[in-house]
């Protein structure tokens, strides 16, 4: 948040999210499930939905033209549907998010950001008129950790993540180190 009122945010991102989990006693049977892979027949099931506005900003609010060589204005609001599956027997976790959304003034993220900024007192941004345009937002995001080595203090977790969609395209690996009592 800009609290000293200086007219900026330097290139702010926000994210608003959410979500609502839940278990299931039976399989659905809808084509999302289907679709998705599953970490195996010993694995435990958590269900997701969620709501999502996202937004970005250029350094200077305050400038009501297109500013070139800086971030546009630029927002997005996205419905995720998530299924998540984690197998102790084979300390596995996978992960689907099913994204469906829309970018551009439908996204309603101009607004969202001039009304908290008016509740808050701080400088109004002036350039969402110049905002990327409408779009529709479809992804699909697998994610999968996998424990490698593990004590009671020490563990080593590999992880992948693919994404594949009109909203974000990419492969990421990484991996983590806990140490700890567990």
């Amino acid at each position: 948040m800009n609290i000293y009122g200086r007219g900026s945010d330097h290139w702010y991102t926000n994210g608003t999210r959410l979500n609502i989990f839940y278990n299931r006693s039976k399989k659905p049977r809808s084509l999302f499930y289907q679709l998705s892979p599953k970490a195996g027949p010993g694995s435990i099931s958590t269900y997701g939905w969620a709501i999502m506005q996202a937004m970005i900003t250029p350094s200077s609010l305050n400038k009501t033209f297109l500013q070139r060589n800086d971030y546009p204005y630029a927002g997005a609001s996205f419905v995720l549907h998530s299924l998540h599956f984690s197998d102790p027997y084979r300390r596995m976790n996978l992960q689907t998010d099913w994204v469906i959304g829309v970018m551009g003034p439908p996204s309603l993220a101009g607004q969202a950001q001039t009304l908290v900024h008016n509740i808050g007192g701080f400088a109004s941004p002036q350039g969402w008129k110049y905002q990327l345009p409408t779009d529709l937002l479809l992804n699909y995001n697998l994610g999968i950790e996998k424990a490698l080595t593990g004590t009671r203090t020490v563990g080593f977790i590999a992880k992948a993540n693919l994404f594949a969609g009109s909203m974000m395209d990419g492969i990421s690996l990484s991996s983590q180190l806990r140490m700890g009592r567990f």
